[in-house]
């Protein structure tokens, strides 16, 4: 008998399901042609600047794809811990666990130890070690605590709390 798939294989799967869409749906719109780039030079500074001069902007579906796709990595990553708390547990996970489940994405260490370690205590130390190596603030380089994907994660986090996935797309918009 061939095992169930858990949820995060589920999510990714289709996650990688809508990646294909999105790839597809570029290539349509690159072979349109609907952009040119050119190199504009500064006599006065000597810079080089390229330019890009887009005609038309993709269809719409686009940008919805996107976002599908985003949700459903992020979804695999929730459902990751969730199926790690229950591979972990001889018996059915508490509802505070149950709960409490999602893979953390934290920016500094502080908000990693406050309020990450609550979201994975239900999965096995070793696990615990991985998921946390994986942080932002783990990279090394001082730049990554304000990389966009963290700002990104943050805000993205909050709007799945709060419900509305229309927040996230504004949020993954503004890279500032």
């Amino acid at each position: 008998m061939t095992r169930q798939p858990f949820n995060h294989d589920l999510r990714l799967k289709r996650a990688s399901e809508h990646l294909q869409s999105i790839e597809a749906e570029v290539r349509r719109w690159r072979e349109e042609h609907p952009y040119r780039t050119y190199v504009k030079f500064d006599e006065q500074s000597g810079e080089k600047s390229i330019i890009a001069e887009v005609f038309w902007q993709p269809r719409a579906e686009l940008g919805l794809l996107i976002g599908d796709c985003i949700h459903n990595l992020r979804s695999t990553l929730d459902n990751l811990v969730y199926d790690l708390a229950r591979a972990n547990r001889n018996g059915p996970l508490s509802r505070s666990i149950a709960r409490d489940s999602q893979f953390p994405i934290f920016a500094s260490e502080a908000k990693f130890l406050s309020k990450g370690m609550r979201q994975i205590r239900g999965v096995a130390p070793v696990a615990k070690t991985i998921i946390e190596g994986l942080q932002a603030y783990r990279r090394g380089d001082r730049k990554s605590a304000h990389h966009p994907w963290c700002s990104f994660s943050t805000g993205f986090d909050a709007t799945l709390n709060g419900g509305s996935f229309r927040l996230c797309a504004c949020s993954l918009a503004d890279t500032s």
